[in-house]
């Protein structure tokens, strides 16, 4: 007989808790990237025209704070300690302000370009995050 992967696995919510670790991490090693160029990878990797609504020196503020808002859920994380109202709040504001907008634009107007392979992890781990959150949360 073969085992379920129910049984590997544990309940659903175990299994979706153990994806928010790496997503979290995934995060900061890209906003590392972001750290090492503060001129040219904010266009790739964040929503610049949403941003730029923002008052003037708003960018380098944001990214040190997501960055230690990203160390501190991991490290929270790290101790089974599930926050899940910050980590909601912290990949819903992801979500919209780190929208790769040049990028897509491009997409949509027919040019792409190979960074865009690069840059869609980025945003598709703010999104992987907001659901797995959002289940966590509504116990789904």
């Amino acid at each position: 007989m073969i085992p379920s992967m129910h049984s590997f696995c544990g309940n659903g919510q175990q299994n979706l808790e153990v994806w928010l670790p790496l997503i979290v991490a995934l995060r900061v090693v890209f906003r590392f990237l972001i750290f090492l160029d503060l001129e040219l990878f904010p266009v790739f990797f964040l929503n610049i025209p949403l941003l730029s609504k923002m008052p003037r020196g708003f960018l380098l503020p944001y990214l040190l704070g997501m960055f230690f808002i990203e160390v501190d859920l991991l490290w929270t994380l790290r101790k089974e300690i599930l926050p899940l109202k910050p980590l909601l709040v912290y990949f819903g504001t992801a979500t919209v302000l780190e929208f790769p907008y040049a990028l897509f634009k491009g997409l949509l107007t027919g040019y792409f370009d190979g960074i865009f392979l690069f840059v869609l992890p980025w945003y598709l781990s703010a999104l992987a995050g907001l659901v797995t959150s959002l289940k966590l949360l509504l116990g789904v």
